[in-house]
Formats: C-alpha cells, sequence, structure tokens
C-alpha cells in the first residue's frame, strides 16, 4: 500500500509507513471535528438570530456560506482513504474535496472584495446584500465546472491521504495555481483597502477614526494570515513535497492537515472574535469634564444664533439640452448661457463633442469669450464633470449623456465647496447587454455636493424613447424609478434613494414625455399651443412688455435684499443683470413672476414661498402630457415639483429654426407647424412634445429657501430637433458654514464629543400609524411585514461633519461586534448615523439612535422600510421640528407626518412622534 501511494504521488522520497498514515488521519479526525463544531456553531448563532427577529448582517451572512463551504470541505476528509481507487466512494470523496476547496478561495476572494466595496466604494450593506446572488454564483459554477472537468478526465485517485487529484502536476494546475491567485488577489485588495482607510483618516481623522482604524486594520491583517496560513502548507506539500526529505516532509504534511483540516474551526473562531466579542465605542468621560467649545458655535446650554440673519443668496443657473449630435456656434451658446451666476448645472444629451462643448461652455462663462467680454476681468470657475455614452453611432449610440457643474474657484479653495467621492454615479439603461450588463446610450449620470451649508444632488437623464408611432411610456417609467433608486450620490451609501439625502435635488433631461396622455394629434396639439400662444400674448401691457417680465420697483428693493448681487453688484463684476434676469428676448426669458404675487409672496423672514407660481395659460396644453399625469397621480417623481411651462414644446423641432416672434396673434396651427416634425417616414407620427424638463426635489423645512425665478427654453439655439430648457433658482446659503469639519478643528486629534459644538443626540422615534398604500407594500402580507426591516439615518450625511468618517466607525463595528446585530438600536455607539430595527418592535416600541453630531437650524431624519434581501417598500425624510433643535424643545414629544416612496411612486404614509435629546459628553 505504501509504495502505491508514493507511486500515485509522484515523488521519490520513503513513502509514508502506516503508522504514519494513521497519525494523519487522527490529526484529522481530531481537527475535522472541530472544525464541523465550529462550522455547526456558525450556522446554529445564524438561526438564532433570526428566530430572534433579527436580520444577519452582510459580515454574518457572508462568514455563514463561509462555513457551509468549509462544512463540505471537511466532512468527506473525515472518511480517510478508500481501499480502491476507482470505486465509487473514491471518486465522490474526490470531487467533494475538488469541488469544495474551489468554493474556499473563490469565497474568500468575493468576501475581499465585499470588503472593498464596503469601505473604498462604499456602497450600502442592502445593495451588497442584493449582490450576493452573484457572488454565491461566481463561486458555485466555476468551482462545479472544473471538478466536473477534472472527474471527466480521470484526474482524481488515491493523493496519500484520501482521494483527490492524484497526479502532482494537475494539483499544481487545477488547484493550487488558483489558490496563489486567490491569495494574491485577497491581499491586493485588502492591502489597496487598508491605504484607503488611511489616507481618509489622515484627511478627516481624530481619535475616534484613529481607533475604528485600527481595528479595521488588526481585522484586515487576521483575515490576510489566516487565509495565507491556511493554504500555503497544503501548497508546499502538494507541488514542493518530492523535493523535500523524509523528515521535512512528514513535518510539512502534519502542518498541511492541521491548516486544511482547521477551516471551519478558525471560521468558527474568528466569528465568536468579531461578532460576540462587543467593542466598547466610547468611554464616557466624567460628567465634569471641561470642553474647549467655540462661542460662535451653538450648544444644548448656550443661546442659538440667529442662523436665519446670516443667509445670503445662491444663484444657480440649471440648464438642459439634446444636442441631436450637432454641434453649437458661440453666438447660439451666448443666447443659451447667461455669465455671472455662483453655479452653473449644464445636462446635455446626444452630444458628440462633448469636450469642446466644455471648453467652450468654460471660455464663455468666465469671460474669455469676446463675444460675452463685458467684464473688466475674468472670473475663473472650477469644473467637475461625469458623463455616459461613445461617440461610436452604432448600436444605438448618439454620443453621450453629460453632465458639467461650474461653480466659482474661490468657493472651491476656501472649502465652501465640498464634492465627495460617491458609490454609483451612473445608470445604464440602453439595450440589454450580456450577463444583465445594459448599454450606456440610455441612462443617466450626477453630481452631489455641499455648499456652505446647503447640499445638492444634481442629475441629467435620457429616457427611453417612442419607437416607430408606438409609446413606450411604461418603459420610461421604469427607467425612471430605476434612476431614483441605483444612483446613490452620497459620501457613503446607505441604502436610500439620493433625493432623500439632500436638501436639494435637481433631475434634468430628455425625459421623452410625450404630449399624448388623452390621445390628441398632433394637429390637435399644434392648435393648443396656438391658443396658448395667443392668450399669452394678451397679457402684454401698453409698452410691449409682458407683465411676467416687469416687476415694480417696490418689489424690486424686496427683492434685492433677497436675491444675489446681480442686482446689487459685488467684487466679481455682477453688478449688471445678465439677459436672463431682465427677461431680454435673447433668451425668450419671461420671468413668470407678476408684481402683485412676488410681493405677496416675500415672507416675513425673507423667504420666498415656493411653488406659488401663478397659473399660466398653458394649462390646455399640459393637461395632454404624460409626466404631468404621472406626478399629479403619485405614481412617478413623487414630491418633486417642475416650474410654470410657458414656451413651446421643444420635440420634435425642425433642425435650424426657432419660434422667435413674440407677437402670437399672428402664428396659427399651421405656422406652428413649419417648426415641428410631425411625419416620420415609416415611423409614424411625432406629437410635439416637452421631452425636456427640470424637476426639483427639496427636503422638507428648506423648500421655502429654493426659489425658480424664470423656466424657459431658448429659440435661438437651433443644431437639434431639440430645444434647450433652463431655470434660473435662487438658494437661501449661509456663507459663513462649511461643509466639513475643519483642519483647524483637528488640530491635537481630538475625539468627536471634544469638536466645538458637537452634541450627544438621543433620537425617539414612535409609530403612531402606517397606511399603506400602494406598490410592493400594499400586497405584503401580515407575516411578510413582519419579516421587514426599519432603518433610521440621522443625520443625513450632508448634514453630517463626521460624514467622511462614519463608515469608518460602522464597519470596525460590525468587525468588532457589530452594530446592528446583537444589541438593539438603544445600545448602538453614538459613532453612527444609522440604526436599524424590525418592523414589529418598530410598530411597538419605536426605535431610540444615539450619535455625536454637531446640530444646525434643519435637520432632517430618513426612514426606510426594506425587506430580508434589502428591497425597499417605502422611504421618506422629515424635518425635525425647529423647537426640538431649541434648548427650550428638549425631552418634548412632537407629532410628524412623513409620506413614503419607492422608485418616485407613493407607497404610504407613517405618522407619529418624535423627540430629540441634546447633551454633552
Amino acid at each position: 500500500m505504501a509504495s502505491t501511494l508514493a507511486a500515485t504521488a509522484g515523488t521519490a522520497q520513503p513513502a509514508f509507513t502506516p503508522e504514519d498514515l494513521d497519525t494523519f488521519y487522527t490529526i484529522i479526525l481530531i481537527v475535522g471535528s472541530a472544525s464541523i463544531s465550529g462550522c455547526l456553531y456558525v450556522l446554529i448563532h445564524n438561526v438564532i438570530i433570526r428566530r430572534r427577529g433579527d436580520t444577519p448582517n452582510l459580515t454574518q451572512t457572508m462568514v455563514m456560506i463561509l462555513a457551509i463551504v468549509d462544512l463540505v470541505f471537511m466532512v468527506p476528509r473525515m472518511f480517510g482513504l478508500p481501499n480502491k481507487s476507482h470505486d465509487a466512494t473514491c471518486q465522490v470523496q474526490a470531487f467533494s474535496l475538488a469541488f469544495s476547496a474551489f468554493m474556499s478561495f473563490l469565497w474568500n476572494s468575493c468576501m475581499a472584495h465585499s470588503i472593498y466595496c464596503l469601505v473604498v466604494a462604499r456602497e450600502s450593506e442592502a445593495r451588497l446584500m442584493r449582490r450576493l446572488p452573484r457572488y454565491v454564483a461566481i463561486t458555485v459554477f466555476p468551482a462545479l465546472l472544473a471538478a466536473s472537468i477534472e472527474w471527466a478526465t480521470d484526474r482524481f485517485g488515491p493523493a496519500i491521504y484520501y482521494c483527490w487529484i492524484r497526479e502532482s502536476k494537475w494539483n499544481l494546475l487545477c488547484t493550487y495555481l488558483w489558490v496563489i491567485f486567490a491569495v494574491c488577489y485577497v491581499i491586493a485588495v485588502l492591502f489597496y483597502t487598508h491605504n484607503h482607510i488611511t489616507k481618509r483618516v489622515r484627511m478627516h481623522g481624530n481619535i475616534d477614526a484613529l481607533q475604528s482604524l485600527t481595528a479595521i486594520t488588526r481585522a484586515l491583517r487576521l483575515y490576510m494570515i489566516l487565509f495565507v496560513f491556511l493554504w500555503i502548507p497544503s501548497a508546499i506539500f502538494r507541488v514542493g513535497g518530492e523535493y523535500m526529505s523524509y523528515n521535512t516532509r512528514y513535518g510539512v504534511g502534519i502542518l498541511m492537515q492541521i491548516t486544511l483540516s482547521g477551516h471551519g474551526f478558525v471560521t468558527g473562531l474568528f466569528y465568536f472574535i468579531i461578532h460576540v466579542q462587543p467593542l466598547r465605542w466610547c468611554r464616557r468621560s466624567r460628567s465634569n469634564r471641561l470642553y474647549n467649545r467655540s462661542t460662535q458655535l451653538p450648544t444644548s446650554t448656550s443661546a442659538r444664533p440667529n442662523m436665519q440673519a446670516t443667509r445670503q443668496p445662491l444663484s444657480i443657473f440649471v440648464s438642459t439640452y439634446n444636442m441631436g449630435e450637432g454641434s453649437l456656434s458661440q453666438e447660439e451658446l451666448a443666447k443659451w448661457i447667461p455669465p455671472g451666476q455662483d453655479l452653473y448645472v449644464i445636462g446635455v444629451q446626444e452630444c458628440l463633442q462633448l469636450n469642446e462643448l466644455r471648453q467652450n461652455l468654460r471660455r464663455h462663462i468666465e469671460g474669455r469669450d469676446q463675444l460675452t467680454m463685458r467684464r473688466s476681468r475674468i472670473t475663473r470657475y472650477a469644473q467637475f464633470t461625469r458623463e455616459i455614452g461613445r461617440t461610436n453611432t452604432t448600436l444605438g449610440y448618439h454620443g453621450y449623456i453629460a453632465i458639467t457643474v461650474f461653480v466659482r474657484q474661490r468657493d472651491v479653495d476656501s472649502g465652501a465647496f465640498f464634492m465627495p467621492t460617491t458609490s454609483q454615479q451612473e445608470v445604464k439603461r440602453g439595450k440589454s447587454l450580456l450577463f444583465g450588463q445594459r448599454a450606456s446610450n440610455k441612462g443617466a449620470v450626477g453630481f452631489a455636493f455641499r455648499y456652505f451649508d446647503t447640499s445638492f444632488a444634481v442629475v441629467t437623464c435620457h429616457l427611453t424613447s417612442d419607437l416607430k408611432g408606438k409609446s413606450h411610456v411604461q418603459r420610461r417609467n421604469i427607467d425612471a424609478a430605476d434612476v431614483l433608486q441605483s444612483l446613490q450620490l452620497n459620501v457613503d451609501d446607505l441604502g436610500f434613494e439620493f433625493p432623500l439625502m439632500h436638501h436639494h435635488t435637481f433631475v434634468m433631461g430628455d425625459l421623452n414625455y410625450r404630449l399624448t396622455q388623452r390621445g390628441a394629434s398632433p394637429q390637435e396639439i399644434l392648435e393648443l399651443v396656438a391658443s396658448a400662444r395667443q392668450r399669452d400674448a394678451s397679457t402684454m401691457d401698453s409698452s410691449g412688455a409682458s407683465l411676467r417680465s416687469s416687476i415694480s420697483v417696490l418689489t424690486r428693493r424686496k427683492l434685492r435684499a433677497w436675491l444675489p448681487s446681480p442686482f446689487s453688484g459685488d467684487s466679481e463684476g455682477r453688478g449688471r443683470p445678465s439677459d436672463l434676469e431682465t427677461g431680454k428676448k435673447s433668451l425668450e426669458a419671461p420671468i413668470m413672476l407678476t408684481n402683485d404675487s412676488l410681493e405677496d409672496r416675500l415672507t416675513l423672514d425673507g423667504h420666498v414661498a415656493i411653488g406659488a407660481l401663478p397659473a399660466t395659460t398653458w394649462e390646455d396644453v399640459l393637461q395632454h402630457d404624460e409626466l404631468r399625469f404621472l406626478m399629479d397621480a403619485s405614481e412617478l417623481f413623487f414630491g418633486f415639483e417642475e416650474p410654470k411651462i410657458a414656451f413651446e414644446p421643444t420635440f420634435r423641432r425642425v433642425k435650424g429654426r426657432g419660434i422667435l416672434k413674440r407677437d402670437a396673434s399672428v402664428v396659427t396651427a399651421e405656422d406652428l407647424g413649419e417648426f415641428y416634425t410631425t411625419e416620420l417616414d415609416g415611423r409614424g407620427q411625432r406629437v410635439p412634445s416637452y421631452t425636456d424638463r427640470i424637476l426639483h426635489y427639496s427636503l422638507p423645512d428648506v423648500r421655502s429657501r429654493m426659489h425658480c425665478l424664470t423656466y424657459t427654453s431658448t429659440e435661438e439655439a437651433m443644431c437639434s430637433d431639440h430645444k434647450p430648457v433652463s431655470g434660473f433658482f435662487y438658494v437661501a446659503v449661509d456663507r459663513k458654514v462649511r461643509p466639513l469639519i475643519s483642519q483647524e478643528e483637528l488640530v491635537g486629534l481630538p475625539r468627536m464629543q471634544d469638536v466645538a459644538g458637537v452634541l450627544l443626540c438621543t433620537l425617539r422615534i414612535e409609530c403612531a400609524i402606517i397606511m399603506w398604500l400602494g406598490g410592493t407594500a400594499a400586497e405584503l402580507s401580515p407575516s411578510d411585514l413582519d419579516a421587514l426591516n426599519v432603518t433610521v439615518a440621522f443625520p443625513l450625511p450632508s448634514e453630517d461633519i463626521f460624514s467622511e468618517q462614519r463608515r469608518l466607525h460602522e464597519l470596525a463595528a460590525q468587525m468588532r461586534g457589530g452594530l446592528f446585530a446583537f444589541t438593539d438600536s438603544s445600545e448602538h455607539a453614538p459613532k453612527g448615523n444609522s440604526a436599524i430595527v424590525s418592523y414589529p418592535l418598530f410598530c411597538q416600541f419605536g426605535v431610540t439612535h444615539m450619535t455625536l453630531t454637531r446640530p444646525t437650524d434643519a435637520m432632517h431624519v430618513a426612514l426606510k422600510f426594506e425587506s430580508e434581501d434589502g428591497a425597499s417598500i417605502g422611504q421618506g425624510a422629515f424635518a425635525l421640528p425647529h423647537k426640538l433643535l431649541n434648548e427650550d424643545g428638549e425631552d418634548e414629544r412632537v407629532s410628524f407626518t412623513v409620506n413614503l416612496a419607492v422608485g418616485g411612486q407613493l407607497t404610504g404614509t407613517l405618522e407619529g412622534f418624535v423627540s430629540l435629546t441634546m447633551t454633552e459628553m
């Protein structure tokens, strides 16, 4: 038997004696029994968690799957070596070992990748939980294929200790070469992750971040060491055993059996260490500890400054243009883009000459273009860009879908503007490709950034169009919902839709919704447009100026106190109003405000009430709009608003033509028909439509801080069958506030609670009534509802000076005790910004969340209801009442109501009570 084993192993060294094999087998039995116990411990513990009504987090779930793999790898080895090399028992044993071994290092690689996604890509656990089936498929199918090929080619047989791949060279090619690749991949990924964390801590860190970094680093190092240690002895023995002396080979063989048989034991031990031994987050200091707090920042015992008095306006120009593969002349560009604004957000679709366009835009905005050289000096702007698509016009591509943000360079240099790295900046919704991928000829790209004390999310889209006269409105709805759900523009992906995470959101682009809701023909729409233009012309005053563009002197004085310097002048040369503000014809930009209505909407605190724009003469046209119908029915873009439309449909236009005449009384439907293409050869009719739109969303309590002054199209841009649509917005911001904690405040690496103005906030939410109105939630049974989890996010990343380090603390907690697994929400560490509780517990007892944060005058709470697989059935955000943010509101319960939606569709309403306690630590 010994000679046979030596021959099959392919070694020239003396074969192991039967006594040696008995020793090896004894080691396998002892260590293997411990491994099986470790695997069962992990599996039983996960069952207990589920029976308690909790949901295992990502780390627990992945370790549980690893325990299953280790169990499959260990059990066949417990039977030792069968007597015959080609009987069924030997072949089954060899197949099981080959299959489970391949799965082991593949799954470890997937675990390393998930750590990378959590830390570097900053994806949410919910997103990664939905990716688990993909990880499982990547692990199982290649391993099954490899083991099947080895069996079919007769590579299995006795391999000294048990049946496996019997020849050393095939062992190297089929197993250990892949082990080496997996080891290198795991080490590389974890090393890169470690470096990324270290850089983040150096930039935004303090003592707490350093402690979390230490915990994460230790866990990553332990993971790397264990993975290498468990596989390297086996690789050394199988690959180099024939070159070893007997004693060396014997010693390495024993070490090999200990490490291979100990996989499950190490998994159970690792699971016990990282999930049962709790991490003590913050050691409470003595109550009489003194803090050096800034006198300019509020505390729970100091009078709050008048934040409203420091607010100043920020001018924003937002525009979208489907360029139809064309290019703009300098004259068209000058008519489209007004100079002198604080912020520009420009989205384009079907753009082939993207770099050239951006260069021209920047030259024009900065005043370096001869056509706009009216100011004494150049104003520098920083440029931020993202895009999807390609210039190759095959396979349905028509250029790029791109967004460009221009912001004053001085604000970037001063730290007033901060754009974080986001986890998911694009969504592709084009043609279906292999492996579930989609082409980028349709989709969306976006940014999120913080400007002074206010956060913005900006997204440009190009949704599915109608083809050959056939409506694709349902697919457009799916595309729009996917954009809202898939784009993650936050610093860290918390699993919430991006509009809930930012104060103000702009979604613009060629949304492709048509004026076909009531089945009107192109001629009927043209007649309605002509009629609207005629009624619009009747509002012209005797001087020929539109009442919508005339503002009284009294109103201008009131507006000047709130509006930015285009009306009052500043050091940047913005003393001259642009064409857009004055309503000049170059932009066909009527200011959609009347004298009386604007004065009425100026409130005592200097805000302008949003959504109070007067009804326009275009209502008859808009009744046919698909998008408006869906929004009014709360089926799409719930909570979003669009400024009043008072311009002609922007699609499908005749290239090179623009409706420049303002005397609408002489324009008939037949006259308008000359500017539209309503018939396409073999592709059906095209109803003139408002396909190009700008929608905006604001969180409660900050809606009154944003005001749309004008919403219009630019008829002078004639390179496309679309017209640009633009909006001019003012947003009230506190220019004294910076988005993140400053470097001066990090001197000496203070703890989070030592930073000026930071308090321990205890948020208490009680549920009174939940009504599910539609969507998936309305179809769930009571048992399905009981399986839901409720996530509370506070503070929002956009209102958090510690947003850059929150994920470090949460990841460290999961690796050293778990934020969510073994403690209820009331015991959560105050370094996280989210809490999770089961749906039944939330309904019965509510949720309590403690966190360290610097309170501001406007803070919000986000709520999310999701199933075990991470699928959301309802999300919403509400503003904390001002009385809770003042010392007079301590321990007071205030009622709130929040609407819940998913993908822009209203699904339910939650009513409850909220309280907030703020104390020094």
